[in-house]
């Protein structure tokens, strides 16, 4: 899924990715390195995390960073 960084994640809720068609996707961890307004793809799986509100995309790799 590539998309841009919307949000840093909180206590509560994971860092946010939103695609190209605008909807807005949680990822269990994003790189300190990927701010806010970087694109990004990364790869994994939807699932229920302990850690995050909702269903999550648990990611496996981080492929690349586009500012």
């Amino acid at each position: 899924m590539t998309g841009v960084r919307v949000t840093q994640g909180d206590a509560v809720n994971c860092p946010q990715l939103r695609d190209d068609d605008g909807v807005v996707h949680s990822v269990s961890y994003l790189s300190p390195a990927i701010s806010i307004g970087d694109r990004v793809t990364v790869s994994g799986f939807y699932a229920v995390t302990t850690n995050c509100i909702g269903t999550v995309i648990v990611v496996e790799d981080e492929l690349g960073i586009e500012r």
